[in-house]
């Protein structure tokens, strides 16, 4: 069977949740405003992207109403943990006849540039594709063909394990780096780097 195109996935917890690293540097209200802000670019460049679908898993009511507002689907989150999480969706998506792309909600500058040249990277879906997280071994994107047997293991030095799974199962694999999903924000030191490139930063994550 082939693939009808690409849905985007991007999982999200509940807004009391995000970004509990930031609190030395933010207040928990900040600390929200600042996820639902980035979580609101991220869906917007998926949505203004050539992928076919986006759909958000998880979160509370206001991320639910933010994604319906945008344009995305919007999934209860089913699984146990944010692997078990991806696994449950891409299988949706097989289902679908559609090729999933995994995208973190916490990513301050991606475009829907950045997200096309992505999808066009895996030739629409064709192809294995991971994309590195700048800052700490991570993977900030991981696209997979409908019906592949390629299986998201997100965590410490992630990158490395899911090029070593790609190698190991005879997969076809592309690498697709940019700064706009390379860069997510988890810990101060992120923070204070990205207000090095955009000094107002915080202002335009909150500002909606």
């Amino acid at each position: 069977m082939s693939s009808r195109g690409v849905v985007v996935i991007v999982p999200m917890k509940p807004l009391r949740l995000v970004k509990s690293r930031l609190a030395e540097r933010l207040e928990s209200h900040q600390r929200e405003a600042v996820g639902l802000g980035m979580f609101d670019r991220v869906v917007r460049a998926a949505v203004d992207s050539s992928a076919t679908a986006v759909w958000v898993v998880g979160g509370d009511e206001a991320v639910k109403r933010a994604a319906l507002r945008i344009g995305a689907q919007w999934w209860e989150d089913d699984g146990k943990d944010l692997n078990d999480s991806l696994m449950v969706t891409f299988e949706r998506a097989f289902r679908a006849g559609l090729a999933p792309a995994y995208l973190p909600a916490d990513l301050p500058f991606v475009s829907s540039e950045d997200v096309s040249n992505l999808l066009e990277a895996s030739s629409g879906g064709e192809t294995v594709t991971l994309s590195p997280a700048h800052r700490d071994g991570g993977t900030n994107a991981i696209v997979v063909p409908a019906y592949s047997a390629f299986r998201p293991m997100l965590g410490l030095d992630s990158f490395d394990r899911h090029r070593q799974q790609a190698r190991e199962g005879g997969l076809a694999l592309e690498i697709f780096d940019s700064t706009g999903i390379g860069l997510d924000l988890d810990t101060p030191e992120d923070l204070a780097a990205y207000e090095m490139i955009e000094p107002d930063l915080i202002d335009r994550l909150t500002s909606r």
